[in-house]
């Protein structure tokens, strides 16, 4: 497509967008919170949450917080869960979170594994099989001794070649010399 009909596309698709992550963001949640599972969460709307396991649930802010603190946040967190609907495409968080040295745990995707190993870099699950999501998540916090494992194994694969440095450079590069653009 044309520059002009992608933003074409986009300014349709972005509704639809949004509301797909916030159904599944929710969804996720909510499953995590009827098993018992603590879970702490920053956003608009969560004040409004009353479903099954609401005792379980932490609000930090309702307004939201800035890069940084979400960043010290994630290195604060075990566990950092991760809802994308990029397939092709790979994103900020996964890498935030495994350069924060937490076990980011996502759907996954087809990029994804182009550059990290499941289970040893990072721990997907299916949006097919939410219902499993507790079980994935308790597992982790069962063996502390293989979610540090999985957590220091991901930092290292982000910290070699998924910086912002890295990526700048490899902007720069595609910018300068009219490269495809590659990971």
């Amino acid at each position: 497509v044309t520059e002009k009909e992608f933003h074409a596309l986009e300014y349709i698709m972005r509704p639809l967008d949004l509301y797909q992550r916030a159904y599944m963001r929710t969804h996720i949640i909510d499953n995590l919170l009827k098993s018992g599972i603590e879970v702490t969460v920053v956003g608009a709307g969560w004040n409004e949450y009353n479903g099954e396991g609401k005792e379980h649930l932490h609000i930090l802010s309702s307004s939201g917080i800035d890069i940084d603190q979400t960043i010290k946040l994630m290195g604060d967190s075990k566990i950092v869960i991760n809802n994308t609907n990029i397939m092709d495409g790979l994103h900020e968080r996964i890498l935030s979170a495994m350069l924060a040295q937490s076990v980011c745990v996502t759907n996954s995707y087809n990029l994804l594994n182009n550059f990290f190993q499941n289970n040893r870099d990072f721990i997907t699950y299916s949006l097919d099989e939410l219902e499993l999501l507790p079980n994935i998540i308790s597992a982790i916090l069962a063996d502390s001794q293989k979610s540090e494992q999985i957590a220091k194994n991901g930092y290292q694969a982000a910290l070699k070649s998924h910086t912002w440095v890295h990526r700048g450079e490899q902007i720069v590069s595609w910018a300068l010399n009219h490269h495809p653009f590659t990971y």
